[in-house]
């Protein structure tokens, strides 16, 4: 809860909605209404996979320690958009969590973005001019999944997901994420 948000005694509550409201007030939300909308469609989508629809970091739709288990495996990983490893609009109105492994479904979701940043030539998600929060949300998983007791230094090659590594370096070298990682204020991963 966003404790006296307005300066007039109201609270804002929900993750999602102090988020939006938070990433309009600093910028982060886009600059046109196209833009708004896009990065609201691929915030929605976030949500709903990475955080689980706001259940868990780490449940049915994704799951760092699927894909741990994964890049740790000594099996292949199947190549994006085969039997395997279909894409999640292919997956339409499926049984999603009954038909693939938390694996399959955590490497559709990452797909899903990895197909976004292979479009960008921003190399953001949504917009032209710098980082979304959607941009933030994923780069937050992505650091997460890429910290060595999960997937480690190999999970973006291992599954095969070179936009996704270029995109969390980009991410790291901001100035502001990079000084960050190296304060005093950062707190461990809990």
């Amino acid at each position: 809860v966003l404790r006296n948000f307005d300066g007039k005694g109201n609270d804002l509550g929900q993750e999602q909605a102090i988020t939006r409201y938070l990433a309009n007030e600093l910028g982060y939300a886009g600059t046109t209404v196209t833009e708004k909308g896009k990065v609201d469609q691929l915030y929605s989508f976030w949500f709903s996979t990475f955080r689980n629809n706001g259940v868990s970091h780490d449940g049915d739709h994704y799951s760092v320690a699927a894909l741990k288990e994964l890049v740790e495996s000594s099996e292949p990983v199947a190549k994006r958009g085969s039997k395997d490893r279909p894409m999640y609009r292919e997956t339409y109105r499926a049984s999603v969590i009954d038909t693939y492994s938390r694996a399959q479904r955590s490497l559709m979701a990452l797909d899903y973005f990895e197909a976004i940043l292979e479009k960008s030539k921003s190399g953001f998600l949504a917009t032209q001019k710098g980082p979304s929060y959607v941009d933030y949300a994923l780069f937050y998983c992505l650091f997460e999944l890429a910290e060595e007791d999960n997937a480690g230094s190999v999970w973006a090659s291992s599954l095969g997901l070179p936009r996704c590594r270029a995109f969390l370096e980009r991410m790291e070298k901001r100035p502001n994420i990079n000084r960050y990682f190296k304060s005093p204020r950062r707190m461990p991963r809990y």
